[in-house]
């Protein structure tokens, strides 16, 4: 059964260190070739392994027939695969949730729990600058994993260039998400839960990240949101404006700056969750639905599949 996953976009560009006065921006087809550039990212990868600055492991994943799960497009200029990591250095205790009392395993100094993320990189022959998507599990990333990577390619295999990696925000691609788009959903969110707020709703009286509050605004069926909602949610994309929920009562449900906006939009046929933060600006994660395994992993076809959609979606004539 699809589930929902979360993944992070990034771009990146490659510059020549001789020009610091002016930005000089290499095509990649003139710093190598595809292959070598792949050829040198998996050896990267491979001599990776166990890195106690980081306090982390890390390889390329293998299916069950012990080949590695990586695959690359050179016509397209992408390379996908799933990478295997996990941190150590701490004891941690395992429980079952059935007796949490009870531990069941103790998770030494030198243990690493391993997860899987799907990651592609995007490195186009029609363009000066790439593309990285990375899948989320909550709060964990590979995304300093990558970076490291890719910062390590460039330093050691093209000397005389750097990388800079940047969060990829598309606010023209989002801007028409909410000023041209069709709204299935605003709403407001507020995850974490006060200690005052909590305790209204005799959660318990305590700061507590375990409940959300969502106020939802959703249209009937055959009607759609007037024309001045969306007006008010682009000023607050352009940040010209504060909020969209403004009154005292919304402060005492709990809602307040640290809450967010949330707006669901279809537009050109592809359905988009854009968040808005207290800062006004969209992040770099984007909600995609996939097939999972039996272990509740990311199936790799699936996830690559959608990702590819996803890129696909920006507009940007990659391919």
């Amino acid at each position: 059964m699809p589930e929902k996953r979360t993944v992070e976009v990034h771009q990146f560009q490659i510059e020549r260190k001789e020009s610091p006065r002016r930005k000089s921006i290499i095509h990649f087809n003139a710093i190598d070739n595809f292959q070598n550039i792949v050829r040198n990212f998996t050896q990267i990868i491979d001599e990776f392994g166990v890195d106690d600055n980081q306090k982390r492991v890390a390889n390329i994943l293998k299916n069950p027939e012990g080949e590695s799960i990586l695959y690359m497009n050179e016509s397209k200029g992408f390379i996908s695969g799933i990478i295997s990591s996990g941190s150590y250095g701490k004891e941690e205790s395992v429980v079952d949730v059935e007796d949490i009392e009870t531990e069941v395993f103790s998770i030494k100094k030198n243990h690493a729990v391993k997860k899987p993320f799907y990651f592609l990189i995007c490195i186009s022959p029609l363009k000066d600058t790439g593309f990285i998507i990375m899948e989320r599990q909550g709060s964990n990333s590979i995304n300093s994993l990558i970076s490291f990577f890719m910062y390590k390619l460039i330093s050691e295999k093209y000397p005389n260039n750097k990388i800079i990696i940047r969060n990829f925000i598309e606010d023209d691609v989002a801007k028409k998400y909410v000023a041209d788009g069709k709204y299935k959903e605003v709403a407001l969110i507020r995850s974490f839960l006060p200690a005052d707020v909590a305790d209204r709703y005799d959660l318990g009286n305590f700061d507590t990240s375990d409940y959300t509050i969502k106020l939802s605004i959703k249209p009937n069926k055959n009607k759609t949101f007037p024309i001045a909602t969306k007006n008010k949610l682009v000023k607050i994309l352009e940040s010209k404006q504060i909020g969209f929920f403004t009154s005292e009562q919304f402060e005492e449900l709990g809602f307040d700056d640290n809450s967010k906006i949330q707006v669901v939009s279809q537009f050109n046929g592809r359905q988009r969750t854009v968040n808005l933060s207290g800062s006004m600006k969209i992040r770099p994660y984007y909600e995609i639905e996939v097939n999972v395994d039996a272990s509740g992993n990311t199936n790799y076809h699936s996830i690559h599949s959608e990702c590819i959609q996803l890129l696909n979606s920006f507009g940007l004539e990659l391919f």
